[in-house]
């Protein structure tokens, strides 16, 4: 039996869009970092119809999304020890700090280093992609402006359609 909810915050608080499948005790989190709203509530919609996500924690910033990391243990690495090390969905384009910079501070630290992170932007200048793995990103992938094509994409990486290596 499948299971969501979605609890809306208010003041520049995260939102959090939890799925909870039958099946496996440690389901993946997936951490959608995009300082557009639509884009952040349209993703983790269909992100949730994976059966292999537990929990989609959609973030408006970067510093929202180290904010949570401090928060919930994961500098300390208590909070994935028996499960499967988190995902970062990350668009480009934030303001205060953009994708490339939150990718670089991410494999930076000891513990978020190995975290797979997959940029998803509709940036896809050479420079950008080249930025993007010289700091070792694990995907590239092109956000559509059009709503039904953007669709398509989520459902793509949420069913594992779309491949991305970690």
């Amino acid at each position: 039996m499948e299971h969501a909810y979605i609890e809306n915050k208010v003041n520049n608080q995260s939102m959090v869009l939890s799925a909870q499948n039958s099946g496996s005790t440690h389901e993946q989190i997936v951490y959608l970092v995009d300082d557009d709203l639509d884009d952040r509530m349209y993703g983790a919609h269909h992100l949730q119809k994976s059966d292999h996500i537990g929990e989609i924690r959609p973030v408006e910033s970067a510093d929202a999304l180290f904010k949570y990391f401090k928060k919930s243990g994961i500098y300390e690495n208590t909070s994935f020890a028996s499960s499967p090390t988190p995902i970062i969905i990350l668009d480009i384009h934030m303001p205060a700090m953009n994708g490339i910079e939150v990718l670089d501070r991410i494999r930076n630290h000891p513990i978020t280093s190995d975290f797979p992170v997959i940029l998803l932007t509709t940036d896809v200048s050479c420079e950008k992609v080249y930025d993007a793995y010289r700091f070792h990103a694990n995907g590239y992938l092109q956000k559509p402006l059009d709503l039904c094509q953007f669709h398509k994409v989520m459902e793509q990486i949420a069913t594992g359609e779309h491949k991305v290596y970690f």
